[in-house]
């Protein structure tokens, strides 16, 4: 009669030596060394990347692009300063003027919203970190202000001026009742729920819409 074996696969004999230039210290405990100077120093870099005003001060700020008023998540994106003069020589891309142009009346409170001390009648974040006359701008935004580009009419794909100005709620809203009174509501933090921004929102920028069955 013919039997089958039910032993399965062997395997490969274990080593009992230790790896090659390990030492032991004399109660047999391994000497191991970790090499933390480059994660020190990545960690570091990224520090300092949201550090303002003087290295005393240890005040720290979010990283917003001045032309897009994206924040950074992470350390995915790459922020840089670029200077007020490099801005300025796309004042008409980033201009009221070319966002009324294309998309219709800018509300006055949104236009105070996006105003930035120096840049007049341009729709920037007021949220972006500066140093002196230079401000803080993600990749995307610096590569769509290059010099060859500042003879375009479009602006920077994802810019405040190209429909992006979506504003902020005011601190209290006055709504004409049908017996032509007026009542005003102070809008808190806790009025605002998910649904409520969610229902108001007139744009929703740089959100991503995933697709998935099965």
């Amino acid at each position: 009669a013919i039997t089958k074996s039910r032993r399965g696969p062997t395997c490969p004999a274990r080593s009992t030596s230790p790896p090659p230039g390990l030492t032991f210290n004399e109660r047999g405990i391994p000497d191991i060394k970790l090499d933390i100077d480059s994660s020190v120093k990545r960690a570091t870099k990224q520090l300092c990347s949201t550090m303002v005003g003087d290295v005393h001060d240890r005040l720290h700020r979010c990283n917003v692009c001045l032309i897009c008023d994206r924040s950074e998540i992470g350390t995915a994106a790459f922020f840089d300063y670029i200077s007020r003069e490099r801005v300025l020589r796309h004042k008409d891309r980033l201009s009221v003027e070319s966002y009324e142009r294309e998309h219709g009346i800018l509300h006055e409170m949104v236009k105070e919203y996006y105003a930035v001390e120096g840049f007049d009648g341009l729709l920037l974040s007021p949220r972006a970190p500066r140093r002196g006359d230079v401000f803080l701008c993600c990749s995307t935004c610096r590569n769509g202000l290059r010099a060859s580009r500042a003879s375009l009419v479009t602006p920077p794909k994802f810019s405040i001026a190209n429909n992006f100005a979506t504003g902020a709620l005011p601190e209290s809203l006055t709504i004409t009742q049908e017996d032509g009174t007026e009542r005003t509501f102070d809008v808190t933090e806790e009025a605002l729920t998910p649904e409520i921004r969610a229902a108001i929102a007139p744009y929703r920028p740089h959100c991503y819409i995933i697709s998935y069955w099965g």
